[in-house]
């Protein structure tokens, strides 16, 4: 019984490996890789994989970025919501550049 056990763990650990490979075929062309040589293909299936890797972090630090922000505001808008406001760019050239913006007194 111990060994069925073992085996079903070990699939399920397997599952999201496997799944990044097949994520890095179809969606990187992992499997069209064209280079002659054995070391230039080593170089170009690594090179897949830290893309792969980058474009996790990216979405880490945006992901960051967007809870600061929302930090931000919540701790301005709590210590002086008449004065002043947090303003966020729409802007994408603009990331994370935050501002001070003063209301002006109607």
């Amino acid at each position: 019984m111990h060994l069925k056990a073992q085996r079903r763990q070990e699939y399920r650990e397997r599952i999201p490996i496997e799944g990044k490979f097949g994520q890095g075929k179809y969606g990187y062309r992992l499997n069209n890789i064209r280079a002659k040589r054995a070391d230039t293909s080593a170089a170009w299936i690594n090179s897949i994989f830290l893309v792969m890797n980058l474009l996790i972090l990216v979405r880490v630090f945006i992901c960051l970025r967007n809870l600061a922000a929302k930090i931000a505001f919540w701790v301005t808008k709590s210590a002086c919501p008449e004065k002043f406001r947090l303003r966020v760019p729409a802007n994408s050239s603009q990331t994370g550049i935050l501002t001070w913006q003063r209301i002006s007194d109607r």
